[in-house]
């Protein structure tokens, strides 16, 4: 009996190592390769429209050829000049940005489909800070009692103003004044009615582009 346990255990274990190896065991690497994962873009403002170049090359012995791009976000637009990668041969992935209604760092992907295939040929990975026009800082305050809270608002670029602020809840009220150039200070103030849930002060500005800045505000 304690042999039969022995030869179980060793069993299990054996089953163990496997399982764990396989676990560890590196994804099976596609046809194509990119040299600089993640691709860094750099800083890029929100008014702006780049478009940025991503090398790529094929690493199989064989044609490649690209039958679908996708993208996993609406900001990224890819394109490739020529679909077909010959062996050994590097091109490079046009990926114009929309970065309206996006702040701060971000990461995103691509994905490159082969004609026929279900599973990517490559996933293109490139990095991207979004700098807004206007920010708050911090983006988000906790209010417990009748003493006021502050955040102020920011404007990175461009020459627009903050216009007015706005609050949802009728215990809460709130203020602002220009304190510097491209600052101004936002003042929330207002005791949390019992049970209730957090709320969000709504900054506006004149610029076109972001014309209001949310700041949440979390009853403690």
């Amino acid at each position: 009996m304690r042999d039969l346990a022995d030869r179980k255990g060793k069993h299990i274990v054996l089953v163990c190592l496997a399982f764990s190896a396989a676990l560890a065991a590196p994804a099976a690497a596609g046809p194509l390769e990119q040299p600089e994962a993640p691709f860094h873009a750099g800083r890029v403002h929100e008014t702006d429209r780049p478009t940025f170049y991503i090398p790529l090359r094929n690493v199989a012995d064989r044609d490649v050829v690209i039958g679908r791009i996708e993208a996993g976000c609406h900001c990224s637009i890819p394109s490739l000049r020529d679909k077909r990668f010959t062996p050994g041969a590097m091109q490079h992935l046009a990926v114009q940005l929309d970065p309206q209604g996006l702040a701060g760092p971000l990461e995103r992907t691509i994905a490159l489909y082969e004609e026929g295939a279900t599973s990517p040929a490559l996933t293109v990975r490139y990095l991207v800070n979004i700098v807004p026009v206007f920010e708050a800082l911090p983006d988000s305050v906790a209010l417990g009692g009748t003493e006021p809270v502050t955040t102020v608002v920011r404007r990175n670029f461009g020459a627009s103003s903050v216009t007015g602020v706005t609050v949802p809840q009728p215990w809460l009220s709130a203020s602002w004044s220009r304190v510097a150039e491209g600052r101004w200070q936002v003042r929330v103030q207002g005791k949390p009615a019992p049970g209730a849930g957090m709320a969000v002060v709504t900054v506006w500005t004149d610029d076109p582009l972001r014309n209001a800045v949310p700041i949440l505000v979390t009853p403690r």
